[in-house]
């Protein structure tokens, strides 16, 4: 019982101390809007999103992004409950029914097809461990010459939380990572054979034939959502299979910059407002912080540490005396050591020694009265 309180104590501190988690998805704040439009720019680094274990670590800092970016759009052209999706011409077609989102139906430029059984692409809320899969199947036509069945499996599942450092080095904490796996079987035929009377397929049918076609294709979709944004600041689209001789792979970053200028997102920008600082921070320059009812600031800092000591040093400034909290962590959410004083008005030096840690990639967390930040912190 001792153990269970003492994790239980470790776990709500971290909660306390690091960006406001992002382990549920809820429809206020991650439901797709049909006015909003999108800026995807293509990561051209491969091998960069493979999460290890129960959690992952992304660091873009070096990787290679597309300056011009795809847009992507929605709309609700065909009908008020159903929303479109286009990007590079490719379109897909949801509805939404209550707290879910179904892939109704999907388009380009050579093949059409609606789905009778749909896919449950997202539910609201959606939290750390969830997940849901079924079957789907659609029929349409391919250069309006064939006929063309689709279908296949999926699975859908919230399987890990972890960290992202943005280019120009912020670091987005408690990113929440949903993974869908589905299995992708094409039959085609003679558009006139389409008069011959088709039985439609059923679960049993449909598993069946999964299990017996030899020529699936695997499509992997990897989601990374971050607090306070509506839509993924990464999707990664991996298609592996019989069909497809290399594994075909595309990674989009949406810069968390543009979602801000969304509008009308007012439930992410209080949850932007509430994270530390309102951004984790770069801790090459000094970083304030402005309390909601002044215009002047009353939290400045500076991080630097001290390799030969193993020191982390925290230098900041008060306009008013306040509790000061420092922790360093790993990128699990584990509190590794800390630190606190009560600082007066002026300058402050908080101290902390991080001792044995191992070489790797940490995340400092610095907590006042008023607000809190996160910083990127590497030993060698």
């Amino acid at each position: 019982m001792k153990n269970l309180k003492f994790s239980f104590l470790i776990v709500a501190l971290f909660a306390c101390i690091t960006v406001h988690s992002q382990s549920v998805l809820t429809t206020s704040h991650n439901k797709v809007r049909t006015y909003d439009r999108l800026e995807l720019h293509l990561v051209e680094t491969p091998d960069l999103l493979n999460p290890a274990g129960g959690s992952f670590f992304v660091d873009l800092t070096g990787a290679e992004i597309a300056k011009k970016p795809s847009v992507k759009r929605y709309s609700s052209v065909i009908a008020p409950d159903t929303i479109t999706s286009v990007l590079k011409g490719n379109r897909h077609y949801f509805v939404e029914r209550a707290d879910t989102i179904l892939l109704v139906g999907e388009e380009n430029h050579q093949k059409r097809i609606t789905y009778d059984i749909p896919e449950l692409w997202l539910r609201f809320p959606f939290a750390l461990g969830d997940s849901l899969c079924g079957y789907y199947h659609g029929c349409g036509t391919y250069c309006d010459k064939l006929f063309v069945r689709k279908y296949g499996a999926y699975k859908t599942k919230a399987e890990a939380l972890g960290s992202i450092v943005l280019p120009g080095g912020d670091t987005l904490s408690n990113v929440l990572l949903v993974h869908s796996r589905r299995s992708i079987a094409v039959q085609t035929m003679p558009k006139d054979s389409m008069k011959l009377r088709l039985s439609p397929f059923t679960t049993d049918s449909l598993r069946h034939h999964l299990l017996s076609d030899t020529t699936c294709n695997y499509c992997d979709i990897r989601r990374y959502y971050a607090t306070g944004y509506r839509y993924p600041v990464l999707e990664t689209y991996t298609t592996t299979g019989d069909v497809v001789s290399d594994a075909e792979s595309h990674t989009y970053y949406l810069a968390p910059s543009t979602q801000e200028q969304l509008d009308l997102d007012e439930e992410n920008m209080v949850a932007r407002r509430n994270l530390p600082g309102g951004k984790c921070m770069s801790s090459c320059e000094t970083k304030s912080a402005w309390d909601d009812n002044e215009n002047d600031p009353v939290f400045e800092y500076h991080v630097t540490h001290d390799a030969r000591s193993r020191t982390v040093l925290l230098t900041y400034e008060l306009s008013r005396p306040a509790d000061v909290k420092l922790f360093v962590c790993n990128v699990q959410g584990v509190v590794l050591r800390s630190a606190s004083q009560y600082g007066s008005c002026g300058e402050n030096l908080l101290q902390l020694n991080y001792g044995m840690l191992t070489p790797g990639r940490y995340v400092i967390c610095i907590e006042t009265d008023s607000c809190k930040f996160t910083e990127k912190f590497i030993v060698a």
